[in-house]
């Protein structure tokens, strides 16, 4: 088995050319001690190498009138984990994944009463020195290149909120790029509402995930995960 020490660096600078900009670089190291094989696995309760993720990211954040706008652009590598076929699936280890991406977010209020959140992301996930080179370039499996989601945030007084978030996932592929997952978009609504129990503070909420009851499939890896059917969920949180 590999080492299972390492030294994992972080650090980070930050240039303000002014009162509305910022710009920003980062580096930083996480040392995992080894991934324990699931029991679906032929090779369950074995223990994978550790292995570094390694992650770089410069960017710039502006805020002005009220909003943030922030872009960054990011290189992260990592263990490249795959499923291996022989006889039974087996996870073993390959060579590594390198996620490289740009990522845009905008948040603030549009109006009285209204809020707004959005972000856009594009990533290139790759499979780079696979043994003998065979996945060398190929995708990493479960990676959707494009992702973004929409909040718009409506507060009719200080009690209420009213909540509207859509969520888009773009194309995936799995299994070394032989099968394709379609892209999808779901649609979230809820109310929140700011109360008191005996003097304490509770917020009460009632959230409908999944608004239009859409069917689609999520893929992790190489596995996929048929959508959940559209739910409704009530919470309430006590600030105590």
């Amino acid at each position: 088995m590999a080492a299972i020490d390492a030294l994992c660096p972080t650090y980070g600078f930050v240039y303000q050319p002014d009162e509305h900009t910022s710009l920003y670089a980062s580096h930083s190291e996480n040392f995992d001690k080894g991934t324990i094989v699931a029991s679906k696995y032929a090779n369950a309760g074995e223990v994978l190498n550790p292995a570094k993720t390694k992650q770089n990211e410069i960017g710039f954040k502006y805020a002005n009138a009220g909003f943030l706008t922030s872009l960054g652009i990011f290189n992260i590598k990592q263990a490249n984990n795959i499923e291996v076929y022989k006889g039974s699936t087996y996870l073993q280890q390959d060579g590594e994944q390198e996620y490289q991406g740009i990522e845009l977010s905008v948040n603030g209020k549009l109006a009285d009463k209204w809020n707004f959140m959005g972000g856009l992301m594009y990533l290139d996930a790759t499979q780079n020195k696979t043994q003998n080179g065979t996945n060398d370039g190929k995708t990493v499996n479960g990676a959707a290149k494009w992702n973004a989601v929409a909040v718009l945030e409506y507060n009719p007084d200080e009690k209420f909120s009213i909540v509207g978030r859509a969520m888009y996932t773009g194309k995936a592929d799995i299994y070394n790029e032989q099968l394709q997952t379609p892209s999808y978009m779901t649609y979230d609504l809820g109310v929140n509402y700011k109360t008191a129990f005996n003097k304490t503070p509770v917020t009460l909420t009632a959230m409908c995930y999944n608004l239009t009851d859409k069917n689609y499939w999520t893929a992790y890896g190489n596995n996929l995960i048929l959508s959940s059917p559209r739910t409704l969920m009530l919470s309430a949180t006590f600030d105590i």
